[in-house]
């Protein structure tokens, strides 16, 4: 299957793919546990927090680096709440809209309005299987 060789289509079209797919599950799930609207302000601050942590991962290796140490101590405290039974599911679908919104907001503004960081593009230049940008 032969992909579309512009780095900014790329980028854009699999943000805004990942978006989507947490606002599905954020659908799915908010289908299941009640949608508690008293759990919106988890989803704006991730969407807050998501938003700011992609702009910096487009922009450089500390970007990239400050967001995989964030997500993978998120999901340390979400099975650490699991575990402990202290996680409130009602809060989930949020936490899924926020990242749906922070994600989307985020290449809508650095890839539509305004130009995708080179930084960015550059791991997207060549194949999309290969990053340039680890070697």
């Amino acid at each position: 299957m032969k992909t579309d060789s512009d780095p900014v289509k790329r980028v854009v079209s699999f943000d805004l793919m990942l978006s989507l797919s947490n606002l599905v599950v954020c659908l799915l799930v908010g289908s299941v546990v009640a949608f508690a609207f008293d759990w919106w302000p988890v989803g704006v601050a991730v969407a807050l927090i998501t938003g700011v942590l992609s702009a910096a991962a487009d922009r450089r290796r500390a970007g990239q680096w400050l967001l995989s140490t964030v997500g993978i101590l998120a999901i340390t405290v979400l099975v650490w709440l699991t575990i402990t039974d202290a996680l409130v599911l009602e809060a989930i679908p949020w936490l899924l809209f926020g990242l749906a919104v922070g994600i989307a907001v985020n290449r809508l503004y650095f890839g539509v309005v305004r130009p995708v960081p080179a930084f960015r593009r550059c791991g997207y230049a060549n194949d999309a299987a290969v990053d340039d940008r680890s070697q």
